[in-house]
This record gives C-alpha cells, sequence and structure tokens, in this order.
C-alpha cells in the first residue's frame, strides 16, 4: 500500500516565494560582478587577465544553468501548489 502524503499549500507557496526572492538576489549580484569584472578589465591585460576573463566566462555559464534550472523550479512550484489547492477546493466542494 502506498504511503500517505500531504501537502501544505501555503509552506509550498512561501517556498516558491522564497526562490523568487533568491532568484532576484542572484540576478542582482551577478549583475554587480559583471560590472566589476568590465571595469577590472579596461586596465588588466596579459595572460593573467585572460585567464580570468576566461573563467569569469565559464562562471557565468554555470550561473546561466543555475538561473534556467531556477526558472523551472519555480515554474514546478507554481503548478503544483495550482494543482494542490484546486484538488483542495475540488474535494471541499464535493463533500459540501
Amino acid at each position: 500500500m502506498a504511503e500517505a502524503f500531504s501537502v501544505n499549500p501555503e509552506s509550498l507557496a512561501d517556498a516558491v516565494a522564497e526562490m523568487s526572492e533568491f532568484q532576484r538576489t542572484a540576478e542582482s549580484l551577478l549583475s554587480e560582478i559583471d560590472s566589476t569584472v568590465s571595469a577590472l578589465h579596461i586596465t588588466w591585460a596579459g595572460e593573467a587577465a585572460a585567464a580570468h576573463a576566461e573563467a569569469h566566462r565559464s562562471w557565468k555559464h554555470g550561473a546561466a544553468l543555475m538561473q534556467e534550472a531556477l526558472n523551472r523550479l519555480h515554474a514546478a512550484g507554481d503548478t503544483a501548489h495550482s494543482n494542490y489547492t484546486s484538488v483542495m477546493t475540488n474535494n471541499q466542494n464535493m463533500w459540501s
């Protein structure tokens, strides 16, 4: 027999809101880092600067993958919240 589980829609909505806040903070930090790196490379040249620029490009790619994953996770959380809330409402209406 399957084990029983429950979903707290408020907690799910809170988790989605926290993901949104984290994503906004991450986007702000990424923008700030890009500005700092751009300013740094105005005057920095040479092998170390090239290595740093490559490392930053790699890091930005990883950050973009993280943002994409957060977008998918956020969408899944929104969908789950909507689905669970709808089912709860339908069940309540059936029994009232």
